[in-house]
């Protein structure tokens, strides 16, 4: 599913290809995703990787033909806004989805920007939307013409939560060092050395404010649920190494 104006990478039919496969074999997989709201052009460097999450981007996504007929057309809603409907809880039923580090759909900003002033959408939706351009604008797409994503079944479900947290080469969850404050970031003190483990104040990563200062240091979406985020962790390429910003609330803070 493509909306007006998405740019494509010039591998996204080999990326959706290689991917339909995991996607029919796991019923945890809402969608397969090209756009990847946190892939701006200082956290995204890997084109072969790919992220499970628990938000929906909305633009360019491979679904089940099942899932389509049955669940989304008769909700489908008459004008516009049809993502936000599709990321409510009534319809994920706790299915996540699959997202490139590197991007290969991106929106058309003007049009993001066009129906946000005809939408009928809460004013913090509104304002997400006007931030779009700026985001677009750090968002780069994979420029290769093909790229091997490998094994693709590291992504289902247990495989991949056992990845993220223990066996992604150097970079897991449990390797972190815990980071005491974003001094050391702004010191330049994380450039390497890690996977760094930063611990952000929080009772509910779904509804907790506290995140819409820290996403505004990393140059992040504000909005919550916390776009990208899996499990309400997000999980940046920084510099020369990986950080992972993880909510107080969530059993993984202590790493």
């Amino acid at each position: 599913v493509l909306s007006e104006g998405d740019r494509v990478a010039p591998d996204v039919l080999w990326y959706f290809a290689q991917l339909e496969r995991v996607l029919a074999k796991d019923e945890s997989i809402f969608a397969v995703c090209g756009w990847n709201d946190i892939g701006l052009a200082p956290y995204a460097a890997d084109p072969t990787v790919v992220l499970r999450t628990d938000w929906f981007s909305g633009s360019g996504w491979l679904v089940r033909t099942k899932t389509l007929q049955e669940e989304l057309l008769a909700k489908w809603p008459s004008f516009g806004d049809w993502e936000f409907v599709f990321r409510e809880d009534r319809m994920r039923h706790k299915r996540q989805f699959l997202v490139p580090e590197v991007s290969r759909v991106a929106p058309d900003a003007r049009v993001v920007v066009a129906q946000a002033e005809k939408s009928s959408r809460s004013k913090q939706d509104q304002r997400s939307s006007a931030l779009q351009p700026i985001m677009l604008a750090q968002t780069p797409l994979c420029s290769y013409s093909r790229v091997d994503l490998g094994d693709v079944e590291r992504l289902t479900d247990a495989r991949y939560k056992r990845m993220f947290f223990v066996d992604w080469p150097g970079e897991g969850l449990l390797n972190t060092k815990l980071l005491s404050s974003l001094q050391h970031i702004l010191e330049g003190k994380v450039n390497a050395g890690g996977p760094w483990r930063l611990v952000f104040k929080s009772t509910n990563p779904d509804t907790d404010t506290t995140w819409r200062a820290l996403s505004n240091f990393f140059g992040l979406w504000p909005d919550l649920p916390i776009r990208g985020a899996y499990h309400g962790v997000v999980r940046l390429r920084w510099r020369d190494t990986v950080l992972y910003l993880v909510p107080a609330s969530s059993s993984w803070a202590g790493g």
